[in-house]
């Protein structure tokens, strides 16, 4: 006769279910930002008036191949660079 016993099997690092369904929610809408914030530091780039074309294109060129720091970058020293309207 075979006998199969079913266990509880934790989940990675022996979270519940729950917590672990938060976690994924909790990364996926901490991801959703920053892919925002990095689509609005470009589109302010886009629509921002610099003393030179060449500083623009350097803060697209930064925003887009590094992401994270290209955008805490723009949004620190860049936004000062531009031009008052």
């Amino acid at each position: 006769m075979l006998i199969i016993q079913a266990h509880y099997s934790p989940n990675l690092y022996g979270m519940s279910d729950a917590a672990a369904i938060f976690l994924i929610l909790l990364i996926v809408f901490f991801c959703l930002f920053v892919v925002l914030i990095w689509i609005w530091a470009i589109v302010d780039i886009l629509r921002s008036r610099f003393d030179s074309d060449t500083t623009k294109l350097i803060w697209i060129i930064l925003v887009i191949f590094l992401p994270l720091l290209g955008t805490i970058l723009y949004w620190i020293v860049g936004r000062g660079q531009r031009q008052a309207s």
